[in-house]
């Protein structure tokens, strides 16, 4: 959206303006397909981090107070890539077509690296002024904040805490009428913000546990993109923008994508953003 103050009108949402100026077939498929995973988007691709390695290298060397990780560097791409293409950043809810008014990025945190450790979900909104320095002290900041408790004591956490002591018979009814009440956009706000299901795109972090990456689901309540980055880097031969063979470092992903899109514009979008938002430093981030 543009950085003119947009004022709310009649049809918008609490968390994303409706959008009217949309070509019919949108519309109608909306209703044609309600359920968000009946209209998927599976993407895969790799990453050139080549650059990307050597430059975190030297950053962690001269800021070691905090480390900045390969995460990270995605996490503020991804936020790039999405206030470029605004449109990246609309969501399908009640059959109509909302554009949020902000870009969130969120992720679940372990409280502890263990098998039985709990999670913690991690939101963040990235500033206008937002660089790869600022985002990671905040990451690292608020991670760290998390783990000093075993447990969740506040925000979104402590809210699913609640309802999952609720008794299965009341709960039930329960999230109908909170389905509902999201279907027509008047959820109460203590039950959407801070939650990663409402982000512009929920990642999972598989870096930290070595996994490769792999399609991760999506859920018919929440209007989220998931998107799974991996850990492990593999070489391979590769053509440079100069035409030139080298040996690259790539990153695979995997990339579930809901969109009032079409395929090919959101295809188009991540290949772009990939091509050139990993390419550190020639992202707008600060050294």
């Amino acid at each position: 959206m543009s950085e003119q103050k947009y004022t709310r009108r009649w049809g918008d949402r609490r968390d994303g303006r409706w959008v009217r100026d949309v070509p019919g077939l949108q519309v109608i498929m909306a209703h044609m397909l309600p359920n968000r995973t009946d209209c998927e988007c599976y993407m895969q691709d790799s990453f050139d981090v080549t650059e990307l390695l050597p430059f975190l290298e030297e950053k962690n060397a001269r800021h070691p107070e905090y480390k900045t990780t390969v995460f990270h560097a995605l996490l503020i791409a991804a936020a790039r890539m999405v206030k470029e293409r605004p449109k990246m950043n609309r969501f399908i809810q009640g059959r109509r077509i909302y554009e949020r008014y902000e870009i969130s990025l969120a992720f679940v945190a372990k409280r502890r690296f263990q098998d039985n450790g709990e999670e913690a979900l991690m939101f963040f909104v990235p500033g206008e002024d937002e660089t790869l320095d600022s985002l990671s002290a905040r990451v690292v900041g608020k991670v760290a904040e998390t783990r000093r408790s075993a447990t969740s004591t506040d925000g979104i956490d402590a809210v699913i805490d609640g309802f999952a002591k609720i008794p299965r018979l009341v709960l039930m009814p329960v999230l109908r009428v909170i389905r509902w009440l999201d279907f027509w956009g008047v959820n109460p706000k203590a039950l959407t913000d801070g939650d990663p299901n409402y982000s512009t795109i929920f990642l999972s972090n598989l870096g930290s546990i070595k996994a490769p990456a792999v399609y991760h689901h999506l859920n018919n309540t929440a209007p989220t993109a998931s998107w799974s980055p991996s850990a492990p880097f593999t070489r391979k031969s590769a053509s440079c923008p100069t035409d030139q063979s080298r040996s690259a470092m790539w990153w695979t992903s995997a990339l579930r994508w809901t969109s009032a899109l079409p395929t090919a514009f959101t295809s188009h979008a991540v290949s772009s953003w990939s091509s050139t938002c990993l390419r550190i430093p020639s992202c707008s981030t600060s050294r």
